[in-house]
């Protein structure tokens, strides 16, 4: 447990009193830290789930700062926009940012308001998602895998950790929840289906050990030996009118419909200096035809109340398309195009024959 790291989380919500004086969270966590510390000396402790975009991120982090630093910084990052009007009385979230680019740029923003204060630790995204609705279709779709690929290569390099929320459907189910989707924000539906949120950490997973280029589109890596793990993906981001909709009104068929006029995408790749000839390309590929559950569940004519034979179906038809060809190098260079239909992301590794 000393190699845990543990957060001491600040809920705006609480109310503590202790002889009519109001308890800060600073205090509450200077009291963690002493505790944690006693028994666990070599323990990390930090917080503590900052909004990303809350405006008065400065001022609390200067007084933190002067009390008592944390061992590292934890914010959430949820694309709505900051200065918007009327909030969620709930939530305090408003409407939906068109940034594509909104977690980097939090990410960019807290850390020059980190240097700013003096505050010198690692920083921890410990929430993220492109929604905090529990009924928005999105999250089942295509557009969240590309959409995660997208967020993990923009942040390369920029943040300690990205810790997505959330891992099951079953956190979001509620007695509404009878059709086998209903919008939850998990890589798994409530019967343990994989979606194409699944796949895109599934495919991050498997990339090689060592950074060798990334793009807008695209990351590549090599695990050594002239074998290379590379991840593309056809982000396309929501238009206007999709953004200003209510989340939890948003149908299926408007999931399926808002990318299907985008262009496809072309990227070109070649890499040099090997020394083997003949290569394999092999391409795990999820799309709208391959590998998402929502486009499956759609072509079962949004089937409700599914039996096991139903549901075991879409558990063994909801994987990766998978494709092999063979190539052989050009003055010791390979050279591949990729095509990529809207929202569709693609994980390719490139071997030779003794591998």
């Amino acid at each position: 447990m000393k190699t845990w790291r543990f957060e001491a989380w600040r809920d705006t919500r609480l109310v503590r009193q202790e002889g009519g004086d109001l308890v800060s969270y600073f205090q509450i966590f200077h009291v963690a830290s002493q505790t944690l510390h006693r028994i666990l000396p070599e323990a990390q402790l930090g917080g503590c789930g900052l909004k990303a975009s809350d405006p008065e991120m400065q001022t609390f982090l200067e007084e933190w700062h002067a009390q008592q630093s944390p061992d590292f910084l934890t914010i959430m990052s949820y694309p709505y926009d900051p200065t918007s009007q009327h909030p969620d009385p709930e939530t305090g979230y408003t409407k939906r940012s068109p940034d594509p680019r909104f977690l980097l740029h939090n990410v960019i923003r807290t850390k020059k308001i980190m240097q700013e204060v003096g505050m010198d630790c690692p920083l921890y995204v410990c929430e993220w998602n492109c929604t905090i609705s529990s009924r928005n279709f999105v999250n089942d779709s295509c557009h969240k895998g590309s959409y995660i690929l997208k967020n993990v290569i923009d942040c390369l390099g920029q943040v300690d950790m990205l810790g997505y929320w959330s891992g099951s459907d079953l956190l979001g189910t509620y007695y509404d929840s009878r059709n086998i989707l209903s919008g939850c924000a998990g890589l798994l539906t409530k019967d343990g289906i994989c979606k194409p949120a699944f796949y895109a950490f599934q495919f991050l997973h498997r990339m090689g050990n060592y950074l060798v280029q990334t793009g807008e589109n695209y990351m590549l890596t090599t695990s050594g030996h002239f074998s290379y793990y590379l991840i593309c993906h056809n982000y396309r981001a929501p238009g206007r009118g999709f953004n200003e909709k209510s989340e939890n009104l948003i149908s299926v068929e408007e999931i399926r419909a808002f990318s299907a006029s985008e262009p496809l995408l072309h990227l070109s790749f070649q890499l040099d200096h090997l020394p083997v000839e003949h290569y394999y390309i092999k391409t795990f590929s999820v799309s709208p035809h391959a590998g998402s559950v929502i486009d499956e569940w759609f072509r079962l004519n949004l089937m409700s109340n599914m039996r096991q034979e139903d549901l075991d179906y879409l558990s063994r038809i909801c994987t990766p398309h998978i494709s092999l060809r063979q190539m052989n190098t050009e003055q010791q260079a390979l050279r591949f195009d990729v095509e990529l239909q809207p929202e569709e992301f693609q994980l390719i590794h490139i071997y030779h024959e003794a591998e």
